[in-house]
C-alpha cells in the first residue's frame, strides 16, 4: 500500500511540474462549456463558439491566469545550482575504506565435496499401440 502511495506521490510531483494542471482546468472549462452551449446551438456552432475565445468563462480566465504565472516567473522553477545537500564545514571528516567480508567466507573448488556421478540408462522406448 505504501509504495502504491509512494508511486501516485511521485506522478502527481510529475504532473504537477510539468503544468499538467493547467492543461486539466482548461480541458474542464472547454467541456463545461461546450455542455452549455450544446443545450442551445448545434453541436458545430457549441464548438464554434466554445474555442473562438470571445467570451472565456471564469475557468478559462483562471487557466490563463495560471499560465502566464507559470511563463512570468520562471525564477520560482528550482535550480540545481540553488540546492545545498549538506552545509559546507570547517572540520575535515574522514572516511575509513569499506571492510568486506564476503572474501573471508569463500570456500576453495577443491574443499567443496562433489557427489558420484551416476550414468543413469535411458527408459526403454514405448510400444505404439494403435
Amino acid at each position: 500500500m505504501l509504495h502504491k502511495l509512494q508511486i501516485l506521490a511521485a506522478a502527481a510531483c510529475l504532473l504537477l511540474s510539468t503544468g499538467f494542471h493547467i492543461a486539466a482546468i482548461q480541458g474542464v472549462a472547454w467541456a463545461s462549456m461546450y455542455a452549455g452551449y450544446q443545450q442551445s446551438l448545434s453541436p458545430i456552432e457549441a464548438i464554434e463558439r466554445t474555442f473562438s475565445g470571445d467570451a472565456p468563462c471564469d475557468l478559462c480566465i483562471v487557466s490563463i491566469e495560471l499560465r502566464e504565472e507559470a511563463e512570468e516567473s520562471p525564477d520560482r522553477i528550482l535550480s540545481l545550482s540553488s540546492v545545498v545537500l549538506l552545509p559546507p564545514t570547517q572540520e575535515t571528516i574522514f572516511v575509513a575504506p569499506p571492510q568486506s567480508t564476503f572474501h573471508r567466507r569463500l570456500i576453495p573448488l577443491s574443499r567443496i565435496p562433489q557427489a558420484p556421478i551416476r550414468e543413469i540408462e535411458p527408459p526403454p522406448p514405448k510400444s505404439r499401440i494403435c
